[in-house]
């Protein structure tokens, strides 16, 4: 019976597999109508299939199994299959016999694999830059833009120091005397400042002896008491208004007439 953890780990080792294979598929076939789809998919296929090479790495390393070398023979058979044109999966069937042969054997092709992908991928860049088409995330050109500044930055001083003897040391030196030159005399200001306010406070403070303060009636404004004994205002006739006029005087029939 296979342990809970092998089990896990070969499923995640087929699953990463699949993952590189089908990713691949995917974006080539997308790479006319999405090729910002092409670039992502192949990314991450390159991805996952590097994640399945570190677990046969790590399946040789624990077992004590020796890893092929570069050079080693059976390494550069295996890569030379995959330039055959007639090859077929039972090419590489008699790798898969022996458990260290079979996991050096898909590491050679998960290297052939991902090294082609990679080459893709800068092709893909390449033709990006000729189309104008940005292919860097916010992150990667803020770290850009950071770096062509301190690198315009380092050549700036270094021309400094080479024609004026001018270094880099001794303009934060005067910079940090500068700084501190400044924060003193804002903390003077400030200190001036508090102590004229203070002083102004209290020259405003006047003691009144304990009395109340005067009334609004010292001042000809009217209390509650003044406003209750004001007088209704005058009738319309105290200003010589007259009633309205009748329609006799102005030659008007009256109801009797009418009649």
């Amino acid at each position: 019976m296979t342990a809970p953890y092998l089990q896990r780990r070969r499923a995640q080792m087929t699953e990463a597999a699949r993952s590189g294979k089908q990713n691949i598929a995917e974006g080539t076939a997308n790479a006319q109508q999405k090729p910002k789809s092409e670039r992502y998919l192949l990314s991450i296929a390159s991805a996952s299939l590097k994640e399945l090479l570190e677990d046969y790495k790590d399946y040789l390393r624990q077992r004590g199994l020796p890893t092929w070398g570069k050079d080693d023979v059976d390494a550069a058979r295996v890569r030379q299959i995959a330039y055959k044109t007639d090859k077929t999966y039972a090419s590489y069937k008699p790798y898969m016999d022996n458990p260290t042969k079979a996991a050096n054997a898909m590491i050679c092709l998960i290297n052939q694999t991902t090294y082609m992908i990679d080459q893709q991928l800068r092709a893909i860049e390449r033709q990006w830059d000729e189309r104008g088409l940005i292919h860097e995330t916010h992150e990667q050109r803020i770290k850009r833009i950071w770096d062509e500044e301190r690198k315009q930055e380092e050549k700036f001083w270094k021309d400094m120091e080479e024609q004026y003897g001018i270094r880099r040391t001794d303009r934060d030196d005067r910079t940090d005397m500068s700084n501190k030159t400044d924060r003193a005399d804002m903390t003077d200001k400030t200190n001036k400042t508090d102590m004229v306010d203070t002083t102004d406070r209290s020259d405003m403070s006047v003691d009144t002896g304990g009395t109340d303060p005067p009334s609004p009636e010292g001042y000809g404004r009217a209390g509650k008491s003044d406003k209750s004994d004001t007088t209704d205002p005058p009738s319309p006739e105290g200003y010589g208004a007259a009633s309205p006029p009748s329609l006799d005087g102005f030659g008007g029939v009256s109801k009797t007439d009418r009649i």
